[in-house]
């Protein structure tokens, strides 16, 4: 992964020499990209899957209850969280979904080309729904903890005198906070929940049942030209954060890779994502500090090039998009600094070539809204 992104230096190589990924049990979610015949990856959205109680978190309100169990394990299902029932047998008798375990990677392409998914373990249409509608109560109880707190915070202010109202007066520089802002950012409600959560009530025996989700909190997922472009599906719109999704390889042979016993914590996870971002970082601060500390012409096409090209392009077949982040590198197809100075002809080449990519967004663009417009008058 650190070489693709043109980070082989010495310090690089012997921090991924001592870091051992493990393998973990995920529920693939959605894509967030529209996988093309030369992409060397393609992003999804994918959900950690515990062998345990969710633990307690605090900040975020999220009890030890707030999980569901994947049949053939019932611990907390009832009447409200019914366990989910996969299409196909699953393997494993103690896992469960935990709530807000969201996280995106980069799924690496077979070298064969394709993914043979006839074992993959899938969930119907309804049982997706089932277990959104599940967490949504979840939400609910995390909305209802954070207005308690909240309530009980404003007791015991009320215990205190009120300031004068020269000390009421916000500092400068200081960032004034509210209730309603406070309230708002308790609940990742927002990155839980997806477009497949406004799905209709599901159908049975050709009678209407009524959904569980809440009918006041659903958020209208509307579509439109701004929303598709907003997905950036086709890589145009620079992405900087891309290196840092983890880069991993995806099985469907579940029993061969894990056991009941051997499946990771999600917690464990996360603290390997965050492991590999530090990698990243710290690679790029010392591949940056190399270049800008070659010469001072260096140090100009760097800038020149973050100028132009502020953050890499999240398309994974173009070979250079690594080297966006932090300017050229000597070596890997890019001119030598120490040769020459950027010339004018090479100048009308970047501005020529930066005009073709926005007349091309802008086309993209166009045929979205379109799209949308043709769709939403078929309706």
């Amino acid at each position: 992964m650190v070489k693709d992104l043109g980070l082989d230096d010495p310090e690089t190589l012997a921090a991924v020499e001592q870091f051992h990924p493990k393998k973990y049990l995920v529920y693939v979610d959605f894509p967030l990209d529209l996988p093309m015949p030369n992409s060397k990856w393609c992003r999804y959205c994918v959900k950690l899957i515990g062998t345990t109680l969710r633990p307690e978190d605090k900040k975020r309100r999220f009890l030890p209850d707030m999980v569901i169990p994947i049949f053939p394990n019932t611990q907390c299902s009832g009447p409200d969280r019914p366990p989910i029932r996969p299409q196909t047998a699953f393997p494993f008798p103690n896992c469960f979904h935990w709530i807000y375990t969201l996280t995106n990677v980069r799924v690496r392409r077979p070298a064969a080309g394709f993914v043979d998914d006839s074992r993959a373990i899938r969930l119907s249409l309804d049982e997706h729904h089932e277990h959104k509608c599940t967490f949504e109560l979840d939400f609910d109880r995390v909305d209802e903890l954070a207005m308690a707190d909240s309530d009980e915070e404003d007791d015991s202010r009320s215990l205190y005198p009120p300031l004068p109202p020269a000390a009421q007066q916000t500092p400068p520089g200081r960032l004034q906070t509210s209730r309603s802002s406070l309230g708002s950012s308790a609940s990742p409600r927002g990155t839980e929940s997806t477009p497949n959560s406004s799905f209709s009530s599901k159908l049975s025996d050709g009678e209407v049942e009524e959904s569980r989700c809440p009918t006041d909190n659903t958020t209208d997922f509307s579509s439109s030209g701004a929303d598709i472009v907003a997905l950036n599906i086709f890589g145009w719109e620079p992405d900087p954060t891309f290196p840092l999704v983890p880069l991993i390889d995806l099985w469907f042979e579940l029993d061969e890779h894990l056991t009941a016993d051997t499946i990771p914590s999600p917690v464990e996870w996360f603290k390997e994502e965050e492991k590999i971002v530090s990698i990243i970082l710290d690679g790029f601060a010392r591949r940056k500090f190399k270049i800008v500390n070659s010469s001072p012409t260096t140090e100009l096409l760097v800038n020149q090039d973050i100028g132009h090209n502020a953050s890499p392009v999240a398309d994974s077949s173009d070979s250079q998009g690594d080297e966006l982040a932090t300017g050229p590198v000597p070596g890997r197809g890019d001119p030598n600094p120490s040769d020459s100075k950027p010339t004018s002809a090479s100048r009308m080449d970047i501005g020529v070539m930066g005009t073709f990519r926005a007349a091309l967004r802008r086309v993209l663009k166009s045929i979205a809204r379109a799209l949308c417009f043709y769709s939403g008058k078929d309706r």
